[in-house]
């Protein structure tokens, strides 16, 4: 199969979805076209050139020039191919959503552990737990791929715990990825520090900064603070108005309580 003229593998580019974006609305040349990118004007036209060839743009001349506007056939198939997906995620949000309420009428006289600071118009979250684990044992349900599995719930494909290494999460549901997120480790200091990148592919959220600080507190307890930087402010407004805070919350939870049980092992 030519990849370039498959439709899913043209939009999976988040510049070429910028640029349908940009002729949904009105007819626009490629130099119209690459003055809204800061990328030189060949990428600009190699992205117009597939989008073309996968038949969701189409091209008129007029005069000497060439202009591209949406083929809302084409976009039509992508979008009915797509719908049965929304419905499926809409649902599987809205379970979530009953689970979420219902796990916070259980736990509202109960204050949950992992503390989360928002500063108003900042970039970054921080955030922090404290857990009943020596330092050691919670630095390795983040370095070691099969606690991550564990408490993560989703598949480690690689996770190569060094400074310059990489990992990618991956999770599927009757065979289909419906989450997948990788990233680059810039710092690793065991037991102190792990600097990271992280991405969730085909999201909104772009590519995150992540700091984590690992602190001893006794000989049995320990302490995480994660600074989390996004692109903008925005984003990560967008992020809290998830279900963020009681997701982590809750996978704070199972890391707790799987990696005590290595504890006890020891």
């Amino acid at each position: 199969m030519n990849l370039r003229r498959d439709v899913f593998q043209a939009i999976a580019d988040p510049t070429r979805r910028a640029i349908l974006l940009l002729v949904a609305s009105q007819s626009m040349t490629a130099g119209a076209i690459a003055a809204n990118f800061d990328t030189a004007r060949p990428t600009v036209s190699k992205h117009l050139q597939i989008l073309t060839e996968c038949q969701l743009l189409e091209q008129e001349r007029n005069g000497r020039e060439i202009y591209y506007h949406i083929n809302s056939e084409k976009i039509k198939e992508v979008a009915d191919f797509i719908e049965p997906f929304r419905k499926m995620w809409d649902d599987r949000f809205n379970k979530l959503e009953t689970v979420m309420k219902k796990y916070k009428t259980k736990n509202n006289n109960m204050e949950q552990k992992t503390k989360i600071n928002a500063g108003t118009g900042e970039q970054k979250l921080v955030i922090s737990r404290e857990f009943d684990l020596p330092l050691e044992l919670l630095f390795k349900a983040y370095a070691e791929p099969e606690i991550v599995e564990q408490w993560m719930g989703t598949k480690v494909l690689k996770l190569e715990s060094k400074k310059h290494g990489s990992y990618q999460f991956e999770t599927k549901h009757d065979g289909n990825v419906v989450f997948r997120a990788n990233g680059v480790i810039h710092e690793f200091i065991p037991n102190r520090k792990i600097t990271r990148t992280f991405e969730i592919e085909n999201s909104p959220f772009g590519v995150q900064l992540e700091l984590y600080d690992f602190a001893k507190l006794t000989d049995n307890t320990s302490k995480l603070i994660i600074h989390t930087i996004f692109e903008s402010a925005a984003l990560r407004d967008q992020m809290l108005k998830l279900p963020f805070a009681q997701g982590i919350n809750m996978a704070h939870d199972r890391l707790q309580d799987i990696v005590s049980e290595l504890k006890y092992e020891k």
